[in-house]
């Protein structure tokens, strides 16, 4: 299973206001799909990636 990170460029609507994904986020991710058996976990890249969570208020 390859994670991709969710980015708001070009979203309208209630997912314009949803925080992006960062490295953090995906790492948690990842790891709870290899406690549940899911062996072949890819990332994207990390420069990919913001390095926090958005400011972003709605």
């Amino acid at each position: 299973m390859r994670l991709n990170g969710f980015h708001r460029a070009g979203v309208k609507g209630d997912a314009s206001n949803w925080l992006e994904a960062t490295q953090a986020h995906l790492d948690i991710i990842k790891v709870a799909l290899q406690t549940a058996g899911l062996q072949t976990v890819t990332m994207p890249p990390p420069e990919l990636l913001p390095t926090e969570a958005s400011k972003f208020n709605v």
